[in-house]
């Protein structure tokens, strides 16, 4: 997405709190997030897991590097709680939420509509 220059101005200059400019800077750090791992590459291969019907989720791997995400989307308005064994396959030990920069080392739960990018190592440089 190309944001205008005109428009960018205006987020920016809205009142710092105010819902558009949080917005505007949490999906800021969410595309910087994602370009900054290597599992985020359009030619990373993507396999869809079957966890719960309230959940959808997908494992992004990065071939060439090794760089793996778990995208993990509670797709309802329950409170969802997934078992950590089910990410054992993936990741060896402690994973870290990409978007909460949170170590999830044992089960998680998701409020509805919560969204969590889980790796190996928090690769979070602002």
């Amino acid at each position: 997405m190309i944001i205008s220059p005109p428009l960018a101005q205006s987020i920016v200059e809205e009142t710092e709190g105010s819902l558009r400019n949080l917005a505007f800077y949490d999906l800021k750090k969410l595309i910087k997030r994602s370009k900054s791992n290597k599992a985020f590459h359009p030619n990373a291969s993507q396999e869809v897991l079957e966890m719960d019907q309230r959940i959808f989720s997908i494992v992004r791997t990065n071939e060439q590097t090794g760089d793996r995400v778990v995208a993990i989307t509670n797709v309802s308005d329950d409170t969802v709680t997934i078992k950590r064994e089910i990410l054992d396959p993936y990741f060896d030990g402690t994973a870290f939420d990409l978007i909460s920069e949170c170590k999830t080392s044992s089960d998680m739960t998701l409020t509805p509509y919560e969204v969590l990018w889980v790796c190996t190592t928090p690769e979070v440089s602002e």
